[in-house]
């Protein structure tokens, strides 16, 4: 049995780091979302060297690897904490597409897929006016959210 405290055990609880941001038009760029992805990295570091959790980071995320992520057996149930970083509005968070194009969630229906989801115990949403999102995840059960209530 190796006892070595810096390997994950299977069935450590995960936390989900997503990122996306917007290749086409420069303006809408957000310049600080890779500092943010490096210092939630390191905040979370840790942890998983003591075997605590698993960290999961989507960089450039498509709504396929967020769904992807949830339905693995790897990750089945395990995800605690769900973090989101990017272009959003009350009604819908903006990922990638494969090609680099903006392809939106629906608020309502990522709030009921997360609210099915065994074990999420916190969704972070930091993008502008998130705020819309946060009844909607507690209406489907996530007790535990936070959002953005500006631009």
């Amino acid at each position: 049995m190796d006892n070595n405290p810096t390997v994950p055990a299977p069935d450590l609880p995960v936390i989900l780091l997503v990122f996306a941001n917007n290749w086409v038009r420069f303006d809408q760029h957000l310049h600080s979302l890779k500092q943010e992805r490096k210092a939630l990295e390191a905040l979370f570091q840790p942890l998983q060297e003591k075997g605590l959790c698993k960290v999961v980071t989507l960089t450039e995320a498509t709504p396929n690897e967020v769904l992807a992520h949830f339905q693995s057996p790897e990750y089945r149930n395990r995800t605690v904490l769900f973090h989101f970083s990017g272009h959003a509005d009350g009604y819908r968070l903006l990922l990638e597409s494969a090609s680099s194009q903006e392809a939106p969630i629906n608020g309502p229906g990522l709030a009921a897929f997360l609210g099915h989801q065994q074990g999420l115990q916190l969704v972070f949403l930091n993008g502008c006016s998130t705020q819309g999102h946060a009844e909607a995840l507690r209406d489907n059960g996530v007790n535990n959210v936070i959002v953005s209530t500006e631009d």
